[in-house]
């Protein structure tokens, strides 16, 4: 078989070949014309220049990333291209940025990153950027509660409904962070809020804090750690309630029988304010303040307990009064004033089983007991017995001195003038 060797020269004796070969040399010189010489067009790109902490500390506070537009000239495939982007960048000149708490007009910079650019940056704008210098300063406030109402007296408490007391139940301690000449000018920070509806019941709500200056200027660049707080405000329904009391340290004999001593309160009713759940069917309430036996004496008791809120228990005092009179009519008793013997005996209750204790010493010399007279006739000065609860105590007060109250143990008399006496004991 024949082989048909042809060479390359042969080629161009080809019409066909020749064609093609005209049109893509033609195409490639055309392209290369016009970029070479074709025309220069000027683009415009957008970049970031940020501001960043200074020599010597003072810092940016407000806007830091500012956009800066640049106008590049060159050949359109070079401005055009993301290799240019990139390579474009902007920097704030803060080499004379003024002073610390004020702003400051700083240059901006466009530089590029290529040594040889082949591309001209034409211009650029904004040529100034505003930026707040200034130390950083951190410090803690106490918020203050700053509460409107609908009504000045009900506050926001629907009529026959009491509001009371508004606190914060959430951290009041805020720490404000910022510019130092910022944060030393806040007079004080406050909780904003206002409170129109008609509340049956304990509401918990919202504030916003506030930042006050000393001097009425805005605090535009200070961070608190919080921006709003907790509230709980107490609601409570009112109504005109009888006072009663109770009593405390009562001799075993009385626990039961406290009806035998004739008991007025004045004022006999009295507006308090309660959760409207313990209202219903309720006709009383008893004093917070207990009257302690040792309070008593035979005959008549008057007793006055300083009226506030702190009488209600679970709510609070409306109406306008100074004081609860309580009158304690004790009958058929007698009183004796008994010495106290070198050698008091003690009923000492709940000593751990691992300790022992020996009295020292009293402070107390005589007691005055009252009782009914045929129980009365039986104590004296052999028979007086105290106790003393030693709960509080473990192994590792062994050889200590405690001073602890000591009671007359009695099921039928008890000690009158004080609470309590004291004795201390030495702990084995």
């Amino acid at each position: 078989m024949k082989r048909n060797n042809r060479r390359i020269s042969d080629l161009f004796y080809n019409n066909r070949f020749l064609l093609v070969f005209s049109i893509i040399f033609a195409v490639a010189i055309w392209l290369v014309i016009a970029v070479e010489f074709g025309e220069e067009v000027e683009s415009t790109i957008t970049i970031d220049a940020v501001a960043e902490e200074r020599a010597g500390g003072l810092v940016p506070f407000g806007e830091k990333d500012f956009k800066i537009t640049v106008v590049v000239k060159g050949k359109k495939y070079i401005v055009e291209s993301k290799e240019t982007k990139e390579n474009i960048y902007a920097v704030l000149n803060t080499s004379h940025a003024g002073v610390a708490g004020k702003d400051t007009a700083v240059n901006v910079e466009v530089r590029s990153k290529e040594l040889r650019p082949l591309y001209e940056i034409k211009d650029f704008y904004p040529k100034t950027v505003s930026v707040f210098y200034d130390y950083e300063e951190s410090l803690d406030f106490n918020v203050e509660p700053d509460i409107t109402y609908a009504d000045d007296v009900r506050k926001a408490a629907a009529v026959g409904y009491k509001m009371d007391k508004v606190e914060i139940v959430s951290d009041y301690t805020v720490n404000i962070k910022g510019p130092k000449s910022e944060v030393e000018n806040i007079e004080k920070v406050y909780a904003k809020a206002s409170l129109k509806s008609d509340f049956r019941e304990t509401q918990n709500f919202t504030a916003d804090l506030v930042l006050e200056s000393k001097n009425g200027v805005t605090l535009n660049y200070c961070e608190p750690s919080f921006k709003t707080v907790q509230f709980k405000a107490d609601v409570y329904k009112s109504k005109d309630l009888k006072p009663e009391i109770d009593y405390s340290n009562p001799p075993a004999d009385y626990i039961d029988n406290l009806k035998l001593f004739e008991v007025t309160v004045n004022p006999q009713r009295v507006n308090v304010g309660l959760p409207e759940d313990q209202l219903e069917g309720r006709d009383s309430f008893k004093l917070a303040t207990k009257i302690d036996f040792s309070q008593l004496h035979e005959g008549e008791n008057i007793i006055r307990i300083p009226a506030s809120s702190d009488e209600v228990p679970g709510g609070i005092l409306i109406e306008n009064i100074s004081e609860f009179v309580v009158t304690i009519k004790v009958p058929a008793m007698n009183r004796k004033e008994v010495k106290v013997p070198e050698n008091v005996k003690d009923i000492s209750i709940n000593v751990p089983d691992n300790l022992e204790l020996e009295l020292v010493e009293v402070d107390f010399r005589s007691v005055t007991v009252i009782g009914p007279p045929s129980e009365l006739s039986t104590i004296n000065t052999d028979t007086l017995v105290f106790t003393a609860d030693f709960s509080g105590i473990d192994e590792s007060q062994k050889g200590e001195l405690v001073t602890v109250p000591v009671k007359l143990f009695d099921e039928s008399c008890w000690a009158y003038g004080k609470e309590a006496y004291n004795a201390t004991f030495i702990i084995k």
